[in-house]
């Protein structure tokens, strides 16, 4: 499968399994981007066309066979059933329909001087509420844009407690098999699976102290 395909080549090009936790996971702490998958971790990111998390990454190869694709997807649906779920799409629309409504009155206003043959003609008049419209929907739409943002950063963090809420009920069920759910600091755009057991063993092998999962 592509998913596959995909998992071989993080294989191939990871190469230094510390070295990618730090660099691709540590430095997102704080991000609103998500990070790549690599071999230490999966990146489950919200795709906010199907309103879902894109889980279309993850292979039962990734864990070694240790969460098998019905668990995981039972964990995912556990969050579509507790959870709702942000709707980026209808904002969207909102904000379209008002930009349309914009462009409309500068053309209106345009055609409307374009046709007007005198300064007291009353078209003029017409194209200077039509502009007049036109900047006061440019301001709304500004705003109504900055409002949205909030809103829908408001909605990740809500729904962020609601998840953490259902991966600290299986947290040791996970990490009796060597795994770890994580959300970003302050939000869920994104969901992390830690596959610690991957760390664990580079530990042993390298003779170092017992690798302990970060807790943040």
């Amino acid at each position: 499968p592509p998913s596959t395909l995909i998992y071989i080549s993080i294989l191939s090009n990871t190469s230094n399994i510390s070295q990618a936790m730090e660099n691709d996971n540590y430095n997102y702490r704080y991000a609103n981007i998500a990070p790549q998958t690599n071999l230490n971790t999966v990146i489950f990111p919200f795709d906010a066309v199907k309103m879902k998390y894109d889980t279309s990454v993850y292979v039962p190869l990734m864990t070694q066979n240790r969460l098998p694709q019905h668990d995981f997807d039972k964990f995912f649906e556990e969050v579509y059933k507790n959870c709702t779920m942000p709707n980026p799409k209808k904002f969207r629309k909102r904000l379209f329909f008002e930009f349309l409504l914009f462009i409309a009155f500068i053309i209106i206003g345009s055609a409307s001087w374009g046709s007007s043959g005198t300064d007291d003609d009353d078209s003029w008049m017409f194209g200077i509420y039509c502009y007049c419209f036109a900047g006061f929907m440019y301001l709304f739409l500004l705003f109504d844009s900055i409002c949205t943002a909030i809103s829908i950063r408001s909605q990740f963090k809500a729904i962020r407690g609601q998840i953490q809420q259902i991966i600290d009920r299986d947290k040791q069920y996970f990490s009796g098999i060597g795994l770890r759910w994580r959300l970003p600091t302050d939000h869920a755009r994104w969901i992390e699976l830690w596959l610690d057991f991957r760390a664990q063993a580079q530990y042993m092998q390298g003779g170092q102290p017992a690798y302990q999962p970060p807790q943040y």
